[in-house]
């Protein structure tokens, strides 16, 4: 399996230590890269190649909220989870509608993996479901150009005998 890269917008090292930590004891082999400011948040984010960013909520000069608006701007497929003391309910779902991906509570860190895990997955999905609309809207394509361009008369029915197209 390929290393993951994450990045890991925190102002507490400890903080950062303990979720870099949890992942490594887990079986998500990644890298991580953790900035503290927005300069360095957004630095990261224009080099790019994340497949993965962790952000507190809380920092100074800097809220989470805007740090989300900043990530769907510059990497808009890239799974957002904030890992945080501080998010009520209100604020979480607030967040969520922006589009972060999940909201993690630091006193409940054995969400975390699991919080990975899933959106890992579920941003792989939407990978793999746009490379296959892209290849059926080709093939759409290549079937079209060979009925309109066929000598032949080619008709297609559904399963009741109705036709569907018509062509000569």
């Amino acid at each position: 399996m390929m290393s993951l890269k994450f990045l890991i917008l925190e102002d507490s090292i400890l903080d950062a230590e303990l979720i870099t930590a949890l992942l490594a004891e887990s079986e998500i082999e990644c890298e991580s890269i953790q900035v503290k400011t927005r300069s360095e948040f957004q630095v990261a984010l224009e080099r790019g190649g994340f497949d993965l960013i962790l952000s507190d909520y809380s920092l100074p000069g800097f809220d989470g909220i805007s740090a989300l608006v900043m990530a769907r701007q510059l990497c808009p497929d890239v799974p957002f989870i904030f890992v945080t003391a501080t998010m009520g309910e209100e604020v979480a779902i607030e967040t969520l509608k922006g589009g972060a991906t999940d909201y993690v509570l630091k006193q409940r860190l054995e969400r975390l993996i699991p919080a990975v895990e899933r959106s890992l997955r579920e941003a792989a999905e939407r990978r793999a479901r746009v490379v296959a609309e892209a290849e059926l809207s080709l093939r759409e394509e290549e079937f079209r150009a060979l009925v309109e361009n066929s000598p032949d008369i080619i008709a297609r029915f559904d399963r009741d005998l109705r036709c569907l197209l018509y062509t000569s």
